[in-house]
């Protein structure tokens, strides 16, 4: 039964100001729940992924990061977002080479290493993401907000979700 999905739950998630819900899902296949995230927005951050992808590729040209963080700072985030947001994007990219020993060309500075493993600019950050999912490690980058990476339910306990949609009525999507 792989590939057939039915709504475990609901949950809100920010992205910038705004707030969305992401619809929690559970394959039959293999019994796991997975978030379905909009394409728009970088799992486990409340930022937008065409943002981050402008950054890096920015950054790899040599722009400065406040030049190549204009984006984030006209939504109301600061300098401590932009240092907290490079800082944690060299993380990721730092885990990635070290996943992928025999990608990309790792003589290049930090920066460039994820366009020369997704062959280009366009879209690094979503491509490398793509071929670390795909080789079972998960995404790459992912929670590149500070703080990120925990979740707590409204009861104020570490939890996955929030029980009580879990327990709302199941509707089975249909994947194909």
């Amino acid at each position: 039964m792989l590939g057939c999905f039915s709504r475990h739950g609901v949950y809100e998630k920010y992205y910038y100001q705004l707030r969305i819900s992401i619809l929690r899902v559970r394959c039959r296949g293999c019994a796991r729940t997975h978030a379905l995230i909009p394409s728009f927005s970088l799992p486990g951050t409340s930022i937008g992924l065409e943002e981050v992808q402008a950054f890096l590729v920015q950054r790899a040209a040599g722009v400065s990061r406040a030049i190549a963080g204009a984006s984030f700072a006209a939504r109301g985030l600061g300098e401590d977002h932009l240092r907290s947001l490079q800082r944690r994007c060299v993380k990721a990219i730092r885990q990635a080479k070290a996943l992928f020993p025999q990608e990309g060309d790792h003589s290049l500075p930090h920066w460039q290493w994820p366009q020369s493993v997704t062959g280009g600019k366009f879209h690094p950050v979503y491509r490398l993401n793509s071929i670390s999912i795909a080789a079972g490690w998960g995404a790459i980058f992912c929670a590149l907000a500070a703080g990120a990476g925990g979740r707590t339910s409204r009861s104020g306990t570490a939890g996955s979700h929030d029980r009580h949609s879990a327990r709302m009525e199941v509707k089975p999507i249909d994947s194909g």
